[in-house]
C-alpha cells in the first residue's frame, strides 16, 4: 500500500479560485498539510507489530505457567489433594 501525498500547493490555488485570499489559502493548506500527513515516528511497522505480538505471547505465556503453578501448589494443600 503506496503512502497518499497531500499537494498543498494545488489545494491553496483551489481555495484561491474559490474566492479565499492567497494568505489564508496558504495557512488553511498548511494546517491541512500538518494534519493529514503523519508522523513518521507514529506509524507502526510490520516489525513494530510482530515486536508487540511476541511481547504480548510471552506475557501470555508467563501469566499461564503462573496460574498452573499456583493451581498445582492449591492443589497439594489440599488434605488429600495431594495424594
Amino acid at each position: 500500500m503506496s503512502a497518499q501525498t497531500f499537494d498543498s500547493l494545488n489545494a491553496a490555488r483551489e481555495l484561491e479560485a474559490a474566492g479565499i485570499e492567497s494568505e489564508q489559502a496558504a495557512a488553511i493548506a498548511s494546517q491541512i498539510r500538518t494534519v493529514a500527513t503523519p508522523n513518521s515516528g507514529e506509524i507502526a511497522t510490520k516489525s513494530d507489530v510482530a515486536k508487540l505480538c511476541a511481547e504480548f505471547y510471552r506475557a501470555l505465556w508467563l501469566q499461564a505457567g503462573g496460574i498452573i503453578a499456583a493451581t498445582v501448589t492449591l492443589v497439594k494443600l489440599i488434605p488429600g489433594g495431594g495424594a
